[in-house]
């Protein structure tokens, strides 16, 4: 065998290892949020974890783990938006963090309260569709 192809075969297995490495370290958001956070029930059809950290520093373990489609921050939390899944990191008293789950359907009825009518249906990151009001469409 050449050098040359010596070489190309070994880039090749290193492209491929690569490129599985990082599928492989790359999950869900909910993925990283079971397997990092304590489970401490349900509340309206969320699933409720505790987290020691900030609010801040939860949104932002979660969000390295998943990027969110839509991020809404309010007075009692911050609220990430996925294809599938709704998350809120809400401040939990007297620490840590508050962090509930819910699939779509379920988490526009939970975060309403939170979040009014902010959230339509899921059009990618940073999609545009905000709700509407009388007269928002035909």
């Amino acid at each position: 065998m050449s050098r040359r192809l010596i070489f190309a075969i070994v880039f090749i297995v290193i492209g491929v290892v690569a490129i599985v490495a990082a599928a492989a370290s790359s999950g869900s958001a909910v993925s990283y949020i079971k397997s990092h956070y304590r489970k401490d029930g349900t509340d309206g059809g969320a699933q409720v974890y505790f987290s020691p950290k900030s609010v801040s520093q939860t949104v932002q373990d979660i969000s390295n783990a998943e990027s969110p489609g839509d991020r809404r921050t309010t007075e009692s939390g911050v609220f990430l938006r996925y294809q599938n899944n709704m998350i809120g990191v809400l401040i939990n008293r007297p620490s840590g963090s508050r962090v509930e789950v819910a699939d779509q359907r379920t988490g526009y009825n939970h975060f309403y309260t939170y979040l009014g009518g902010f959230w339509g249906t899921y059009s990618g990151p940073a999609g545009a569709f905000r709700g509407g009001g009388p007269g928002a469409g035909k």
